[in-house]
């Protein structure tokens, strides 16, 4: 597999978790803000950003599709660096 952008990650990060789970990345971050909202779920540029930060974030970016007349079962492309 062709994976360049594998050396970028810190040495503590694996390279995978096995098999991946039977539910969507919304389910996993719900349960994980139930558990543990305090926890650690980004670093980027040296900023800790939380569980519960992320899930705030996710729900304002759905809003602001649905504001922008994004409909369930559209389909949208994030472009990141």
């Amino acid at each position: 597999m062709n994976a360049p952008w594998l050396e970028h990650y810190d040495p503590d990060i694996p390279r995978s978790i096995g098999t991946y789970p039977e539910k969507t990345l919304v389910d996993i971050l719900r349960e994980r803000v139930q558990k543990e909202p305090a926890a650690v779920a980004l670093i980027f540029k040296g900023r800790k950003i939380s569980v519960a930060e992320v899930d705030r974030a996710s729900d304002a970016l759905a809003h602001s599709f649905a504001r922008l007349g994004v409909k369930h079962g559209d389909r949208v492309a994030l472009v990141l660096p």
